[in-house]
């Protein structure tokens, strides 16, 4: 009987341990029972089996976001020349077709309430009947005005579709987002015309600036200032976790941040994902980029010593530490580039 090659046995061990929960010392004492005197040494297997198992996680990981695109046991897929849908199996095709003339009656008929316009896309509100009761679901319109720009989505993934992936991305790594429902699109003569994608509708909700200026607004009380603390050190641990994993937004900034206030603490929905990247180291740019645009877009009763706590809390245990001088340069750099009256913020005469 031939042995188990090395690599194999790395390989089994590596799924065992992305299998299996366990603590570093519970692993190590599990490798100490295993090995035998003629394998290489315990610390060596131990780190060949946590690259292995990171390797199979991202690609797990890639597998389960791109699944949202291709018909599987969750979703349902369909592409015709003039049309694609993608959706939510759980809720039927029905229901989303449902859905989507109901929107398009609403709309013509001004019935509609929309929330935000931009040239390029719109996001609406629609109340259905549902169950005997009522459901709002949040739709957000593409469109593709110009031929260079229509033919550019209509060869690469849309903006729509990007946001679909984004946001089932998002969900499948344990990040919170408005479930995403659906996702149509429409073509004439193979241009993308339209993009609608209905999302899950959230209560209760407030974009990150509107509830720090609800609550964290100046003068503070001391229960105030206890409580301002405490969230700092949740938002930037949700955005240390983010950049744990390998994800970049490339648009970061307090409005496309929601905010929810949890059992005692926080959740952080991220939305506006059409720019948003899985698997790929950040770079030292773009992790500045990132703390900057927070940085900027967030209001001046959030103090420079309540960003300084941010950001010692988001690079605790880590190289950036190291480099805070540097970092708080490149984030005040950024930060003078932005329109940041809004937020009642100067950098270049206060800071």
């Amino acid at each position: 009987m031939t042995s188990t090659p090395f690599l194999a046995r790395i390989r089994d061990l590596a799924q065992l341990k992305n299998s299996l929960p366990s603590t570093r010392s519970d692993r190590i004492r599990f490798l100490k029972a295993y090995l035998k005197e003629s394998d290489p040494p315990l610390l060596m297997i131990a780190g060949e089996i946590d690259r292995y198992a990171e390797r199979l996680e991202r690609a797990h990981l890639k597998s389960r976001t791109r699944r949202c695109l291709i018909p599987s046991s969750e979703f349902m897929a369909e592409k015709s020349l003039r049309k694609s849908l993608y959706l939510k199996k759980r809720r039927g095709k029905d229901f989303f077709n449902a859905v989507f003339e109901e929107y398009l009656k609403a709309r013509g008929e001004g019935r509609i309430r929309i929330i935000k316009e931009q040239p390029k896309s719109s996001v609406s509100l629609l109340t259905i009947p549902r169950n005997g009761g009522q459901q709002t679901i949040c739709i957000k319109e593409f469109s593709y005005p110009g031929l260079f720009y229509a033919l550019r989505s209509s060869f690469k993934n849309s903006r729509a579709v990007k946001s679909w992936v984004g946001a089932n991305g998002l969900r499948v790594r344990g990040f919170s987002t408005p479930e995403p429902l659906a996702l149509c699109e429409e073509r004439r003569g193979g241009i993308l015309k339209s993009s609608i994608l209905l999302l899950e509708y959230l209560d209760g909700v407030e974009e990150l600036n509107d509830y720090i200026l609800k609550n964290f607004d100046l003068p503070p009380s001391p229960e105030k200032a206890v409580k301002k603390k405490k969230f700092i050190e949740y938002l930037s641990r949700e955005i240390r976790r983010l950049h744990a994993q390998d994800i970049y937004q490339a648009d970061l900034k307090s409005n496309n941040i929601l905010v929810k206030e949890k059992d005692g603490g926080w959740e952080f929905f991220f939305i506006d994902l059409d720019r948003i990247r899985f698997g790929q180291k950040l770079s030292y740019q773009e992790r500045v980029k990132n703390l900057a645009q927070v940085n900027a877009s967030v209001a001046d009763c959030i103090t420079i010593s309540d960003r300084l706590k941010f950001f010692r809390s988001y690079a605790a245990r880590t190289p950036l530490l190291l480099q805070k001088k540097n970092i708080y340069r490149n984030v005040l750099e950024i930060g003078r580039t932005k329109v940041t009256e809004p937020y009642r913020l100067n950098f270049k005469k206060s800071l």
